[in-house]
This record gives C-alpha cells, structure tokens and sequence, in this order.
C-alpha cells in the first residue's frame, strides 16, 4: 500500500490532491449518507420521437466497467497487491439503475456502478480495523 491514512479526512484530502472526484450523494438513485464514486451509462433506449410525427428508435450503448475502479485503486497499489485487490473491491462495488421516459415514445435506461468511499476506507485503508479483522481471524481478539 502506497499510503497509510490516520483518518478518513486524511484519505479525503488525499483523493483531492489527485484529483478524484466523489459526490455526497448520487441523487438519480436516491443513494446519500456517505461518500461516493460512481459511473453511470445511458445504456439503451428511444429517441427521435417528436411532435412533427418522428418515430422513437431503439440505440443501444455499452454497459458501465469496472475501469474507474481499477484506476482509483492504482492511487494506493502496484503490482501483485494491485491485481489481488482488483478482486477484493469487486465485493463492495455496489449496482443500480434507473428509467427515464420523455414525450413521444422517448426514453433512457441508465445503469449504475458505485463505491461507497467509507466502506473501502474502512475495508481497505483503517490500518486499525484492518488489523483488527486479522486477530479476529487467528482468534487473538
């Protein structure tokens, strides 16, 4: 790990050093009371539709990666470490998806992938709950 953080303010004030962008809330989903980074994609849907009697057609786009995540964990890790812990973010990568219908047939289908900035803190970044966690393991807390 390239950093070792007292506080959750500490990692805060680290992310915007390196210009990492995070949100208090995503209110598109209704998801708030922590910290956040997120992706979201318009992944299908109509458009065209109007007034003047144009028909909505189908589009298509990709679903959101996961490769804003592995860039944000190559702020703290290299190497082996990196690969291993590309696996373990997975678990606490969270998903979501909303609809949004228009006027004459319109309409977009977004898709969410979002990290809970607290949770990988506490998970990845705590040095004392990380510590904890490992004499929980071996029994010696």
């Amino acid at each position: 790990m390239k950093n070792n953080f007292k506080t959750y303010n500490e990692f805060l004030e680290y992310l915007n050093q390196n210009g990492v962008f995070y949100y208090d809330c995503i209110s598109d989903i209704n998801i708030s009371g922590s910290d956040y980074i997120y992706i979201e994609e318009n992944v299908y849907g109509y458009s065209g539709g109007n007034c003047w009697g144009g028909e909505a057609t189908h589009y298509e786009n990709s679903s959101p990666t996961y490769d804003v995540f592995y860039q944000f964990l190559e702020l703290f890790y290299t190497g082996d470490e990196l690969e291993l812990k590309k696996e373990d973010i997975l678990t606490i990568i969270r998903s979501d998806c909303r609809d949004n219908y228009e006027y004459y047939g319109n309409s977009s289908h977004y898709e969410y992938l979002y990290l809970d900035l607290k949770e990988f803190y506490e998970k990845f970044m705590d040095i004392k709950i990380i510590r904890k966690n490992k004499l929980n393991k071996i029994g010696l807390e």
